[in-house]
Parts: structure tokens; C-alpha cells; sequence
């Protein structure tokens, strides 16, 4: 009678976790939605490329647009604030990994930490797998940010979270979030790359 009990219990939370996930989910899908209208509204710029990375609980939520052709981003936070920005305005970028910077580009250089070993995939999700000079790699991620500073006294840094779930970063959740956090770091590079080269 205990393991029926404990069984229908288990199913009972397994249900209720699953429901709040489905809540989770919808209320991401609407947000991301209105984010979009509000991007497609903006004049002057057309929506060249686009991410708006799921969160744990819709926390720290931002959706990000670039227009190639104005040289411009739009940042919508959860709260549908806009923020536009130039290419020029931004100096350097950071990954940061649960509080400690694992790759930077900025105008005076790049400078990268932890590509020793336990290489996860190539490029920057190398260096986000990798080791930080410690004799044991860490096995779990909970947060990954991307931080721009940008050539502003009244606003200088934006920090993007691309991800905020304790997980193993042998799984795949945490590989495909490496793949969008590796592709925007290298758009920021890029970003910054051209601007240093004017």
C-alpha cells in the first residue's frame, strides 16, 4: 500500500512540474511573439538575424535583433523595454560563465581564458567546455551571460543571459545553448572587429 501511495505521489508532482513547464513554455511563445511585432515595428530597421534564448521561468528574458544594413540592435527586455544600439557603441564583449569571464573582445584586443583541455566544441564553445587551470574541470553550468560595455556614461554595460539552469555540460540542452551563445559572441566579435578596424 506505501509504494501505491508513493507511485500516485510521484505522478501527482511529476504532473504538476510538467503543467508549470507547459506554463513556462506559453508564457515564453507570447513574449517572444510580442517582442517580435515590436522589432518589426521599429522604423528604419529590418530584422536581419534574431534570438530570444528559453529561461528557466521566463527570468532575465531578453530578445535580440540586428540590422546589417543600419549597422543597429535592438535589445527587448522582459518587460518589453526597448533598447537600440549601433554598432559603434559597443567597445568589448565577455562569455561569462557562473560569474567568471571565459572569453573577451574588445577594441584593444581579445583575450581568452580556460582552453586548456575537455574541449567541448570548436571556437568559443571550446573554451566554454574546456577547463579553467584547475585540476578538475566543473562539470555543471547554471549561468551563462554575455556582457557588452558599451561607449555610454548613462547605461555602459547590458548583460544577456543565454542561460540560467544548472545542468551537465555533457547534455544536449547545454550544447545547443553553447551553439546560439557561440554564434552572438561571435557576431559581438565581429561587431567590435570592424569597429576597430575604422
Amino acid at each position: 500500500m506505501e509504494i501505491i501511495l508513493a507511485v500516485i505521489i510521484f505522478v501527482i508532482v511529476l504532473y504538476i512540474v510538467w503543467k508549470q513547464g507547459q506554463k513556462d513554455l506559453i508564457k515564453y511563445e507570447n513574449w517572444k511573439t510580442e517582442a517580435q511585432k515590436i522589432a518589426l515595428q521599429t522604423p528604419n530597421f529590418n530584422v536581419s538575424d534574431e534570438v530570444a534564448p528559453h529561461l528557466s521561468h521566463n527570468a532575465d528574458n531578453w530578445y535580440i535583433a540586428i540590422d546589417e544594413n543600419s549597422k543597429s540592435l535592438i535589445f527587448i527586455n522582459k518587460i518589453f523595454e526597448k533598447k537600440i544600439i549601433h554598432f559603434n557603441e559597443i567597445v568589448d564583449s565577455e562569455i561569462i560563465m557562473d560569474g567568471s569571464t571565459y572569453y573577451k573582445s574588445s577594441t584593444s584586443g581579445t583575450a581568452v581564458r580556460g582552453l586548456v583541455g575537455g574541449l567541448l566544441l570548436g571556437g568559443i564553445g571550446a573554451i566554454i567546455g574546456g577547463t579553467t587551470g584547475k585540476k578538475t574541470a566543473v562539470e555543471k553550468v547554471e549561468r551563462i551571460d554575455i556582457k557588452l560595455t558599451l561607449d555610454s556614461l548613462s547605461s555602459p554595460v547590458l548583460k544577456l543571459c543565454f542561460w540560467n539552469l544548472e545542468t551537465k555540460k555533457t547534455s544536449t540542452f547545454f550544447k545547443d545553448a553553447i551553439e546560439v551563445v557561440e554564434k552572438w559572441a561571435g557576431i559581438f566579435d565581429v561587431i567590435i572587429r570592424r569597429n576597430t578596424s575604422k
